[in-house]
């Protein structure tokens, strides 16, 4: 009886008498075999809102877009631009620098960046479950811009390492929560507005790792790395700032009841 009431509050249209059309209900195969039955929490009274779909039960991702989607979502493009800049366009920047980088110096000096990055994934994504994650995307952009400007000013190599290393830590706090912070930001709920998030946001990642090389060739050939870096890095402020003044008008959201929570609801076991 236990386990019953345990399934009732979690998939509320599972209860006996409940009204709800059969697009509220995703089937799948877990890993020992089991069956998995995902559910939306609808109102019993038709099901949820998955996001605009048709009554094939397609699925309409631009109808998910609101400010605050795309808000998040452009902090991912930002984040893609400042990579694209760095990693292809530092190294050719570096290679004809008066300091004399060597091939293993411009290594070191991408692996700085690799690195940083690297060990901020794991504390953005302990942040970001304890506060907004959208707000730690905001940061992370202010702070990744205000590094990539340095960027463009630094000299020494000891201290240009040094400042890649804390750009990369600031790309993981801009980049690694922005999934969860589109899916919060989602109007909808469900597995198919979660699903509708995660296009949307591999969209946004393609938009900017396609528009950054070209960009940033085209800056660097008509203005040199220095003001390219710079430039960007004060849009990424910029940016960043018009998103922190948006968010602190806004409410928070619970992540339970957002598309986010559709990730994976639970399942149950079917002997």
């Amino acid at each position: 009886q236990q386990r019953q009431q345990q399934q009732q509050q979690q998939w509320p249209e599972l209860t006996v008498g409940a009204k709800a059309s059969p697009r509220d209900f995703h089937v799948g195969a877990g890993s020992e075999g089991e069956i998995i039955i995902f559910g939306s929490e609808g109102d019993g009274e038709g099901g949820g809102d998955d996001g605009g779909g048709d009554d094939g039960g397609g699925l309409n991702i631009f109808g998910l877009i609101t400010p605050r989607l795309f808000l998040a979502g452009g902090a991912n493009v930002m984040g893609c631009m400042a990579f694209g800049v760095v990693q292809p366009m530092l190294s050719l920047y570096l290679s004809r620098s008066p300091e004399a980088w060597d091939g293993g110096d411009i290594g070191w000096a991408q692996f700085c960046v690799t690195l940083g990055y690297m060990l901020g994934i794991w504390p953005a994504h302990s942040v970001m479950a304890r506060i907004r994650a959208e707000g730690v995307c905001a940061l992370g952009t202010l702070l990744s811009g205000l590094l990539l400007v340095r960027v463009g000013t630094v000299q020494g190599k000891w201290e240009m390492f040094a400042v890649l290393f804390g750009f990369g830590l600031a790309q993981s706090a801009a980049l690694v929560p922005t999934l969860e912070a589109m899916k919060l930001a989602a109007p909808s709920t469900g597995p198919l507005a979660a699903e509708g998030a995660v296009r949307l946001f591999n969209m946004f990642q393609d938009a900017g790792q396609v528009v950054a090389p070209v960009a940033g060739g085209v800056l660097m050939r008509s203005f040199g790395f220095d003001l390219a870096a710079e430039t960007l890095g004060a849009v990424s402020v910029l940016y960043a700032l018009v998103m922190l003044v948006y968010l602190a008008s806004v409410r928070p959201i619970r992540r339970d009841q957002s598309a986010a929570h559709f990730t994976f609801t639970g399942y149950d076991r079917i002997d």
